[in-house]
């Protein structure tokens, strides 16, 4: 089985007819993955730093039309509050771009197939034209997007966000845990 996957039965009652057809069409491929998503807020577009949930996700950050730089964070990381003026910072610079989008997502609150999450801020560049996804890599990502045209060395400098490297282990994250302890972000 898939990685923290869910799948729902949908049905109010468990028999063991309804179990064992549920398995069978697990294992046959039949049923589709069950994913948290947050309603999507009316105001979502209107900052610099656009705001996914996962109905919005597929949408926005596979535009192979843009460049999508996206970080899925956690209400109550303290790394991911320490980033927000930076990631608001980035947005800003970028708001009037047509070629490039900040973004950010709740991954707590919001699930997509595309994208594990295992510590926070998890920061990715979904590529324009081939939606390859790049995992942010300090001072190499920034050189990178520079290559790529897209230049954000006058608006901070690299390695951007020095505590938040995919080098080694998880230096720099929070891991996904369970204790949200409801802080706010920002």
């Amino acid at each position: 089985m898939e990685k923290s996957a869910k799948y729902l039965s949908g049905k109010d009652k468990v028999a063991e007819k309804e179990v064992s057809q549920f398995v069978s069409d697990y294992f046959d491929g039949k049923l589709e993955r069950t994913l948290k998503s947050e309603t999507l807020p009316e105001d979502w577009d209107k900052e610099p730093v656009k705001v996914l949930v996962s109905t919005n996700f597929k949408k926005v950050a596979l535009d192979k039309k843009k460049d999508v730089f996206v970080e899925f964070y956690a209400p109550w990381c303290g790394h991911c509050k320490a980033l927000a003026p930076k990631w608001d910072k980035l947005g800003e610079h970028f708001k009037d771009s047509d070629a490039v989008v900040i973004a950010k997502m709740d991954a707590t609150a919001n699930e997509v197939e595309e994208v594990q999450v295992q510590g926070f801020p998890t920061l990715k560049l979904f590529k324009k034209e081939t939606n390859e996804v790049v995992d942010y890599d300090g001072e190499q990502y920034a050189t990178g997007l520079k290559r790529s045209g897209v230049d954000i060395s006058d608006t901070l400098s690299p390695p951007l966000f020095p505590f938040h490297s995919r080098t080694a282990g998880s230096g720099g994250h929070d891991q996904v845990r369970g204790d949200r302890e409801g802080r706010g972000r920002g």
